[in-house]
Formats: structure tokens, sequence, C-alpha cells
């Protein structure tokens, strides 16, 4: 920068340059801080339309808040330089520290909780960020992540957008305007199709396989055989990489790399809960996962946290009831091998509940189910789906009510092998038994 002064700031040093950008480390003099200021690239201050959609974007994610991520102090014009002053963050780069060896799963998912919980902030205020990866997520000596260039992000579009720019601005892909890293880039992106909050999740997924294996999931000799291993390639599974990797976090890895973008995570809130949930279960706490890839025939589906007490005199009450369940009720006779049939409009809402499981829609099965034992009160398979669903939902008194309601229609069923260390799982779960409900 030929100016060692911009505005009200001094540049001290240079700290790198971006793909959309160079950036300084400087001092405000006003208000005596450091901080970061971006300045749009020589090859672009000539466009006034990118000068307009950077102006105009990166005062949209001026208006986050969030710790997570990095803020924007200010977005200005020196002369016709436009720039942003950004908080500056003392720290690690992710890039960087992935350059000593993969990280191990705990740091993995810690690591993705925090940056799903910036994207849900940024997403709910309609801001896609467009560019995550490890270069752009910078960890601080204590262990806080920082997502870095949402300035650079653009506003989620809507039909009824009255920007008469906005179209022409978010179609800006030729080359030269594609915002983003090849290797990190959704499918769609890189088709220069428009986009949504969900390509933000896929460039988090391939960011989390590269921190869990030590290697990013899309390689090659050039940007163009990169972006077609992206766009047609299915990089190996997680576990072929590092055999490490709890299945769970490969699962959430690959779903939110599915290139079919309908097939990934829909939210970042989505993918914030298995995140969350696979971390608490790999810490031993109080909270199991369920399948994280939500498939029907899973056994583990209902491993679900009873964590959620909020009085000693709620835990005295569970207490009563586990003993009552578990020495009244010792295995839970029910599902498809009982022989108790009911009536078919039962089944269905059953049927369409138990999907609803499937998918992670929790609150949408409970309504389903709610409705199946509607029409079939003694339908005990539904009263046990239905206190999975209140589980799910962090309900917990009302779980353990329907269990009860379970045990008391379905304590002569017959089961088979696989639905009985079903049952077995979820009263290990009931009774604390974490290891072995797992195991089951």
């Amino acid at each position: 920068m030929a100016s060692q002064q911009i505005a009200h700031y001094r540049i001290i040093e240079k700290l790198g340059t971006g793909g959309m950008g160079e950036v300084y480390l400087a001092q405000d003099l006003k208000l005596e801080r450091k901080v970061a200021i971006k300045i749009l690239p020589t090859r672009s201050i000539d466009d006034a339309l990118a000068r307009k959609r950077l102006l105009r974007e990166a005062k949209a994610a001026a208006t986050l808040d969030h710790p997570n991520i990095c803020a924007i102090h200010e977005v200005n014009e020196d002369g016709e330089c436009p720039y942003i002053v950004m908080q500056y963050v003392e720290g690690q780069t992710l890039a960087h520290k992935l350059l000593e060896n993969s990280l191990k799963p705990e740091d993995v998912i810690d690591i993705g909780v925090q940056v799903a919980e910036a994207l849900a902030e940024a997403h709910a205020r309609g801001v896609v960020h467009r560019d995550i990866k490890p270069q752009n997520i910078i960890i601080t000596p204590r262990g806080q992540v920082k997502v870095l260039d949402f300035g650079l992000a653009r506003l989620a579009t809507t039909e009824q957008s009255n920007d008469p720019d906005a179209k022409t601005e978010t179609q800006l892909t030729e080359e030269g305007y594609i915002v983003g890293t090849v290797a990190y880039m959704s499918p769609e992106q890189l088709k220069g199709m428009p986009i949504d909050t969900r390509s933000d999740l896929f460039s988090l997924g391939v960011t989390l396989y590269e921190c869990a294996t030590g290697k990013p999931p899309f390689t090659g000799n050039s940007k163009i055989e990169i972006s077609s291993k992206v766009l047609q390639v299915d990089p190996r599974r997680p576990t072929q990489v590092n055999p490490s990797i709890p299945p769970m976090l490969e699962n959430i890895n690959l779903r939110a790399m599915a290139k079919d973008a309908d097939q990934r995570y829909q939210s970042a809130n989505e993918m914030l809960e298995d995140l969350r949930r696979l971390r608490t279960s790999l810490s031993g706490a109080t909270e199991l996962l369920p399948s994280v890839t939500r498939r029907p025939s899973s056994p583990g589906a209902t491993l679900a946290a009873l964590d959620t007490l909020k009085s000693r005199r709620i835990q005295i009450v569970l207490a009563v009831l586990i003993v009552a369940l578990v020495g009244g009720f010792l295995v839970w006779r029910l599902w498809r091998a009982s022989p108790y049939q009911p009536n078919e409009a039962a089944k269905r809402w059953y049927d369409d509940g138990v999907e609803a499981m499937s998918a992670g829609t929790y609150l949408q099965a409970r309504k389903k189910l709610a409705q199946s034992i509607a029409l079939d009160d003694a339908y005990a398979p539904a009263h046990a789906r239905l206190a999975e669903a209140y589980l799910e939902t962090n309900d917990t008194e009302s779980a353990l009510a329907e269990f009860v309601r379970a045990g008391q229609f379905a304590a002569a069923r017959a089961l088979d092998s696989r639905d009985q260390a079903y049952l077995d799982a979820i009263g290990a779960t009931i009774t604390r038994d974490f290891p072995r409900a797992i195991a089951l």
C-alpha cells in the first residue's frame, strides 16, 4: 500500500492477501486500538459495480454481532479506494494449525460447533459467507473460533428483492469475480448458479473433513481439475483416511458435503444440533447422540439426553419413575414384532411419525404420533416413539409419561432380537448406563 495512512488509521504492516483484497494491521488513532483493514484489490477498484456490491454487502455483514464472528467496525472509502475495518483477532488460522497435523475429533467437533453457530447467526440475518475455509477461521489462544471475512459475504437474494441491481450483482461470476476458493466451494457455486445458506454448509463440511483427516477432500494440479472433482467425484470416506474418526462425525461430514443441496443439512442450526450432540456423547456427559444419518433402521436413533432436569424435585421424580420402569417393565415389548395390530388409520399416522423421526423433524413427529395415539390409544409403539420425540425436544417429563404408557400396553409383547436390543438401549439410557446404551 503506497500510503501509510487511511482516514484516521495508521498502517503498521501488511498481514496478507486474500482473494478479494489485501489485509493490513493498523492503529485506530481515535480509539487507540489495533484493527485489521481490508482493501479492495486494484483490479476491482475501477469497477463501480464491484465497489457498490462490496460496500452494500459489508454494511449488511457489519450488523452481525456474535462472539464467533470477527466484528466489522467500519465500511468506507478513502478517495476511490473502498475498505473494511475489522476487529483484529490475535491467534492462529485454522489453515496454519492444520499444517502441524490433523486435529483430535473433540477439537474438530468444537471448531465445527463454533463455526456453525456463527453461520446460524449470519444466515438468520440473510447473510451468506461464500468463502468458508481454514484460512478464514482463526483460533484465539483461549480456543475461541472467529470466522473472518464476513465483510465479503453477500446478502441472500429473495424473489421479493426491491434492489434492481441485486440480480446483476449476485451473478458476477465471470473470471475475477467468482468469490471463494474452488477446493471449498459448493457445486452450485462453481457452476455459477444461485446459492443459498446450504452452500456455506458444504464449505464447512469440506473444512471439517480436512480437520479430521489432515487432507482436503478435493485436490488436483489445477483449479479446473479440483473443480471437476468437486462437481463429479465423491471423496474417500473420512474413516478410510483416518480410522480413528468417530463414525458419527463422518456422517455429519458426508451429509454436509452432499453434492445435491437438498441432501445436505437444510440449515446451520440443523447441523449444529448434530455436532452438539456428538460433542456431548464423546465427552461422556449426560446426553447421547441419536443416529446422525437418520435412517429408519438405525438401532441408535433414540439415544437422547435426560439432562434437562431443572430442579432437584424433578430429579427425584425421575429416580422414582426409573425404579418403576426398570422394576415393573424390565423389557418393553413393542415395535414391529408386537402381535398387536392397530387400526389402519393409526398405523398410517404411526408410519408417518417414524418417517419424520428419521428425518430429524421431531415436532412434526410428535404431531403425527399423537394423532396415531388419538386413533388407537392402546398402540404401544406409538407411545414409545412419541416418548423418543419428546426426549429429542428435551421435554423429559412428557417423555417419561409416554414411556410409562408404552410399558403398560406392551409388558407382555414378544420381540425379535433386534427390537429387544433397541429397547434395552432405551432402558440403559433411562438408567444412565450410557456406555452400555451406546454399545447396544
